[in-house]
């Protein structure tokens, strides 16, 4: 990954801490998104997972499935995404 998107990752991480999330981590991961992203979070026991929302306009949302569309109708954990 590149620096500032290491750094994005630990200031999140860093800021959960300060809000009381005690269990806050990232992970990187290589592969298909939703499988990894799965595998990963049943493997760590999550309960949640926060994923970006990359805001597709109308055409194409009508056309394609979002990965957290995906997660939050395959996979058994919730899903937040943010903008």
């Amino acid at each position: 990954l590149a620096g500032s998107t290491q750094d994005c990752l630990y200031q999140a991480v860093k800021i959960a801490a300060q809000v009381g999330v005690e269990k806050a981590k990232h992970l990187v991961r290589e592969g298909p998104a939703v499988e990894a992203i799965c595998t990963s979070a049943h493997s760590e026991g999550v309960d949640l997972v926060i994923i970006p929302q990359h805001g597709a306009g109308f055409v194409e949302r009508l056309f394609t499935t979002s990965i957290s569309q995906t997660l939050a109708n395959k996979c058994d954990f919730a899903v937040l995404t943010v903008p």
